[in-house]
């Protein structure tokens, strides 16, 4: 039991969580940009995590270890505070409405999104298997 609560608690799960509530965020946001893309004067926004959870990553490798079961251990409150930042993208608009969405650049977000998305997903079910295999016994 020990080995299922340190596998499902651990740093590459967090990474993954994290990345998938990014990746499902920029989804939202390029399917509402894409919406809107006829929409006069609305002005596109773009979500920004990768470099805010490489952040927190490598904060957690700068905190205080445990090194005895009495101690209290440490709170990273940036790693429990961590979210997706959407950010509106004020970019001049070389259209006559003031419309900054530029569809190629949305659908590729979409399709870089789900490949992140779906690769995330792998890590998962890799370790589901795992676990999978550690409860049978095999």
């Amino acid at each position: 039991m020990f080995v299922l609560g340190k596998e499902l608690n651990s740093d590459l799960m967090f990474v993954v969580k994290k990345h998938l509530d990014g990746n499902v965020k920029a989804q939202k946001v390029a399917a509402d940009n894409i919406a809107n893309v006829n929409t006069p004067g609305f002005k596109a926004s773009e979500v920004h995590f990768k470099d805010a959870l490489k952040n927190v990553i490598n904060q957690d490798r700068l905190s205080l270890a445990k090194t005895h079961s009495g101690h209290i251990p440490a709170i990273n409150s940036s790693r429990n505070s961590f979210q997706p930042i959407v950010i509106q993208k004020n970019e001049q608009s070389f259209r006559i409405d003031g419309n900054n969405v530029d569809m190629d650049k949305e659908m590729e977000k979409m399709a870089e999104s789900s490949v992140e998305f779906e690769a995330m997903t792998e890590v998962i079910r890799d370790m589901h298997k795992k676990l999978s295999s550690v409860i049978m016994g095999r």
